[in-house]
């Protein structure tokens, strides 16, 4: 995989992005910037799909719910902030809780050990903010590790005669989706499989099936994306809005909450890769690091899934169905693969699609629903 140097323009841009914490009695509670959430006395709508900054279509969800997700993201927030510095914390996270509100797992903040140190000599708090803390030993991830369950068997690709998210690119990794970059639509794929720490390697131009279709243009390495340039006088004229085999467009990305909200529900997302083909499973924690040091990774901007990927399957997209008004389904972006651990137990990781949108001039595809959007 590849690595690049720290960046600037990405952490400043998430200080910017990142919610506030407000004082209302006493008590800390959690307001997403840039969002407009609206509430009755029993539920609360939440951004679900976005398209850049706008809201393509809202969710409702239990208004008590929602509020200990708040406090949630506040402790983890804390708790991040607490424990930057120590030798032995790899990472604060977020995952389900044994307790439920309004029938649904509340979130529990969860400390990361480096697998270096003993889990057993780090003493957490048991909460924070009222939210339950624990602690789990992270053992090194191996990226691209065969999972035992999955299909280690190329997907057949040959037929689409343009590049498509979760298509095989020359280079045995896979395309993430059209995205719109520059105002013009361009193809994404991971930045690990086209460039050497930060610096685009001497070979980057990126071909599918041995048609060239551009140059990399851009990339960030933390959040492990990459972008190449449809070149006019290459051999496709034109980047499918499709993902490869589910015949389904994309439009639009799953936004911060909605991504909480998807980890609570035990809601599964898809992920296509150009080796294991189309496989789902459930959303397991937002807001982790990765269990290793390295320059290459981003903080706290990972989402785990639980679904089945192998090496090969580098920058295929997770991402979510959702319907609108028309009944029409579409894909929107979760995250694009970055890789995963053995073992038969998916594992899978990749920088979330709201943050790649907040730190980047980077859209994933316009709404183009055939009803109304919501």
């Amino acid at each position: 995989m590849g690595h690049d140097n720290p960046s600037t323009r990405s952490e400043s841009n998430r200080v910017s992005r990142r919610a506030v914490l407000t004082t209302v009695a006493g008590t800390p509670t959690l307001t997403y910037l840039g969002s407009v959430v609206s509430a009755s006395d029993n539920s609360t709508e939440i951004p679900y799909i976005k398209y850049g900054d706008e809201v393509v279509k809202w969710k409702t969800v239990p208004k008590q719910w929602w509020e200990a997700e708040q406090q949630a993201v506040a402790a983890m927030k804390d708790l991040a902030a607490k424990y930057e510095s120590h030798p032995a914390v790899t990472g604060v996270s977020l995952t389900n809780s044994e307790m439920r509100v309004n029938g649904r797992p509340t979130s529990r903040v969860e400390i990361d050990i480096g697998y270096e140190h003993s889990a057993e000599s780090f003493t957490a708090p048991e909460t924070d903010y009222a939210v339950p803390v624990g602690v789990r030993q992270r053992g090194p991830l191996e990226l691209h590790s065969p999972s035992t369950s999955c299909n280690d068997n190329w997907c057949d690709t040959t037929q689409y005669n343009k590049p498509r998210g979760g298509a095989r690119l020359d280079g045995s990794h896979s395309a993430t989706c059209r995205v719109e970059y520059d105002d013009r639509h361009h193809l994404m794929c991971a930045a690990h499989a086209v460039t050497d720490c930060g610096a685009v390697t001497p070979s980057n131009k990126v071909h599918h099936e041995g048609g060239y279709i551009g140059e990399v243009v851009d990339h960030d390495s933390k959040e492990d994306w990459a972008i190449i340039e449809n070149d006019p006088d290459g051999d496709f004229q034109n980047i499918s809005g499709y993902i490869a085999g589910h015949n389904i467009r994309v439009s639009g990305h799953v936004s911060e909450e909605a991504l909480n909200d998807m980890r609570s529900n035990g809601e599964e997302a898809y992920h296509r890769g150009a080796k294991t083909c189309t496989t789902q499973g459930p959303v397991k924690r937002t807001g982790i690091d990765l269990p290793y040091s390295s320059d290459c990774e981003g903080s706290g901007i990972y989402v785990e899934i639980d679904n089945c990927t192998y090496g090969g399957d580098s920058g295929g997209p997770h991402y979510d169905i959702w319907e609108d008004s028309g009944g029409c389904e579409w894909a929107a972006i979760v995250a694009p693969h970055k890789g995963g651990a053995g073992g038969g137990s998916g594992y899978s990781v990749g920088a979330a699609a709201h943050e790649i949108v907040d730190n980047n001039p980077i859209r994933f595809p316009s709404p183009n629903p055939c009803g109304p959007t919501q």
